[in-house]
C-alpha cells in the first residue's frame, strides 16, 4: 500500500515480480519426433539453438549465389583494406554516459556482474574502461569474453505449445562490459548508417513509436475508403528473422553503406567465433557455436538488423508499387521484423514477388502459412481475390493484428476485446498470491488499474478508425 502511494519504483518492482512468478517451464520438449524429458531437456535446448545458429545452405530454399559473392567480396575487402580509416577513440565521459544509460534491475551476466555494479563505481572505472576500449579500437582484437552470452528461452505467447522449441524466443544476456562497448560502437555507426535508413522502418528507433507506423496505416486506409479504391493489407511473417541473419551478407551491405576501414574489420571480428550457453531451470549448458544471426538483447543487434532488412523495404519503395499518401509510398510499413504491405489489388502480388525474390537472395525465410491478408476497403467481400507466396496461397481473414492493434474489414473497434484485454491484465498482475478475493486494498487496486489496465484498454485507439458509432461507444467507457 505504501509503495503504491509513495514509492513508485518499489511498486513497479513488486508488480514485475508478481507477473514473473507464473511457471511456464516444461518437462518435455520435442525436436522433430524425438522426445526429451527431465535432465535431457537442456540437451534439447542446445541442439535446437545450435541448429538455429547454423546456416542453412539448401539451394532449394535460398539463392546461394548472393552469399557466394558476399564471401568473395568480403575476402577482397579484408585483404586490400580499401580505406585505412581509423575508429574515433572514446573518452571517460562517453563511457560514463554509456554506463548511466544501462538498464537496471536486470539479470546479472555470466560473471555475476550487473549494471548496478558499474553505476555505483562509474567514476572509478570509467578511465580504465575507456583505455581498454581504445586498445580494442586500435588493435581490432575483440576479446572472446565479449562474444559470449547466456541464452534463456522465453515462451512467446502463453497459449502456445510449451513442448515445441520453435515457440520460444532466445533472449541473450551478454556481459555488462560488452553492453558498454557495443553502446559506444553503436554511436559511431548510427551516423554513418543514417542515410540508408528506410523511413518506413519504425522498429528500434529512438523517438519513433510503433504507433507511428499504425497511424500511417490508418490514414492510408481512410484515404482509400474516401476515394473508394480497393486496398489490401498483408501481414507478412518473417520466421526467426533475428536468428538467421547472414553475417557475410550483413558485412557486405555495411561496406556498401560506407562502413569501411577499421570499423568494418572490427564488426567482422565481433561476429566471428560467437558462442552461447543455454540456461534452463538454473542449469547451464556447454557452449554452442553461433554462425549466423544477431543476439536478441545485444546493443548492436537492432541497428544491424534494420540495415539488413532495408534492402527488401527499399526494393518495394523503389518499385512504384504499393499504396501512396499523395506522392509518398507507404506500402511497406515495418516495425522490427513485423512487415505490413499496403497496396491495390493490382500491386499486391507483384509486391509479394519482390519480397520472395529478395528473401531468397538474402536468406530470409518468410512463412506463408502464418502470413495473412485482409481487404480494408468497402465492398471487400464481393471483390476479394487470392494471392500466393512461394507457391502457397496466403490466408484471407476478416480481421488481423498488426503492431498489437486488431483491424477488421468493417473498420470498427472491437470494444469487447479491449475490455477482455484489460481484465486479463488485472488478473495477470494479481496472480494467485494477490487475488482480488483475498481483499486487496482499494488504493493498490486503483493504482494497478490506472497504471496497467487503462493503457492496455486504450492502446492504439488514437490511431484506429473511429466512426460516429464507435465514438459514442467509446464515450460510454
Amino acid at each position: 500500500m505504501q509503495a503504491s502511494e509513495k514509492d513508485s519504483k518499489t511498486f513497479h518492482k513488486l508488480i514485475k515480480q508478481q507477473r514473473s512468478n507464473h511457471p511456464f517451464n516444461t518437462d518435455i520438449l520435442y525436436i522433430g519426433n524425438t522426445k526429451y524429458e527431465g535432465e535431457n531437456i537442456l540437451e534439447a535446448w542446445s541442439i535446437h539453438f545450435e541448429k538455429l545458429g547454423t546456416p542453412n545452405y539448401d539451394k532449394n530454399i535460398y539463392d546461394l549465389e548472393r552469399l557466394r559473392l558476399a564471401k568473395l567480396r568480403n575476402d577482397i575487402i579484408l585483404k586490400n583494406q580499401y580505406s585505412k580509416k581509423e575508429i574515433e577513440q572514446t573518452n571517460p565521459e562517453e563511457v560514463k554516459t554509456a554506463i548511466k544509460n544501462l538498464n537496471t534491475g536486470k539479470t546479472s551476466d555470466e560473471n555475476g556482474i550487473c549494471s548496478e555494479h558499474y553505476k555505483e563505481a562509474v567514476d572509478e572505472v570509467s578511465v580504465d574502461i575507456a583505455s581498454i576500449i581504445n586498445n580494442i579500437f586500435t588493435n581490432l582484437d575483440v576479446p572472446k569474453s565479449l562474444k559470449n552470452g547466456i541464452l534463456t528461452p522465453v515462451l512467446k505467447n502463453k497459449i502456445k505449445n510449451k513442448t515445441i522449441p520453435g515457440n520460444y524466443r532466445g533472449i541473450v544476456v551478454t556481459s555488462i562490459f560488452s553492453k558498454i562497448f557495443e553502446s559506444i560502437v553503436k554511436r559511431r555507426l548510427e551516423y554513418e548508417l543514417l542515410s540508408s535508413q528506410n523511413p518506413l522502418q519504425r522498429g528500434f528507433t529512438e523517438g519513433a513509436s510503433s504507433l507511428f507506423a499504425a497511424f500511417i496505416t490508418t490514414e492510408t486506409i481512410l484515404l482509400y475508403r474516401l476515394l473508394q479504391i480497393i486496398l489490401e493489407l498483408v501481414a507478412v511473417d518473417a520466421e526467426k528473422a533475428f536468428d538467421t541473419l547472414s553475417h557475410e551478407i550483413m558485412l557486405n551491405k555495411l561496406f556498401h553503406d560506407g562502413i569501411e576501414g577499421d570499423m568494418w574489420i572490427l564488426l567482422r571480428n565481433i561476429y566471428q567465433d560467437l558462442s552461447l550457453k543455454v540456461k534452463w531451470n538454473n542449469e547451464t549448458s556447454e557452449s554452442i557455436n553461433i554462425l549466423q544471426g544477431v543476439r536478441q538483447g545485444a546493443k548492436l543487434s537492432s541497428l544491424l538488423y534494420k540495415r539488413y532488412k532495408n534492402t527488401i523495404l527499399n526494393a518495394i519503395s523503389n518499385s512504384n508499387l504499393s499504396a501512396k499518401l499523395g506522392n509518398i509510398h507507404v506500402g511497406s510499413l515495418t516495425c522490427a521484423d513485423d512487415i505490413a504491405l499496403l497496396g491495390e489489388q493490382s500491386d499486391i502480388q507483384a509486391m509479394l514477388g519482390i519480397i520472395e525474390f529478395h528473401s531468397k537472395r538474402y536468406m530470409v525465410k518468410i512463412n506463408p502459412d502464418k502470413s495473412e491478408i485482409m481487404c480494408v476497403s468497402k465492398g471487400s467481400k464481393q471483390q476479394s481475390q487470392s494471392y500466393n507466396f512461394n507457391g502457397k496461397e496466403i490466408k484471407r481473414v476478416e480481421k488481423l493484428k498488426h503492431l498489437g492493434i486488431t483491424r477488421a474489414t468493417n473498420g470498427k473497434v472491437n470494444l469487447d476485446e479491449r475490455l477482455k484485454t484489460g481484465r486479463q491484465t488485472i488478473y495477470a498482475l494479481l496472480g494467485s498470491d494477490l487475488h482480488a478475493r483475498t481483499g486487496m486494498s482499494t488504493k493498490v487496486l486503483k493504482k494497478v488499474w490506472k497504471t496497467y489496465a487503462v493503457p492496455r484498454h486504450l492502446y492504439g485507439l488514437e490511431v484506429q478508425i473511429c466512426t460516429k458509432k464507435n465514438i459514442s461507444e467509446l464515450e460510454k467507457l
